[in-house]
């Protein structure tokens, strides 16, 4: 994936297909991003709000 994502050309003359590879990649990653919801929110109370603290903690450390 790093030698794609620096030089598709060479990439795909080394014969990757690089369309395909970045599909599945994409798919890798929003497959985990799935899992990890389902696995965190029984841990975690759903609401519509939920992402307001991670947002305030996350730009607080940059004041």
């Amino acid at each position: 994936m790093r030698a794609v994502a620096q030089d598709r050309i060479m990439a795909g003359a080394l014969g990757i297909n690089v369309p395909q590879l970045f599909t599945r990649v994409f798919m890798l990653g929003a497959w985990l991003g799935g899992v990890a919801g389902v696995l965190v929110a029984p841990l975690r109370t759903l609401n519509p709000a939920m992402a307001d603290n991670v947002i305030i903690e996350s730009f607080r450390d940059c004041l």
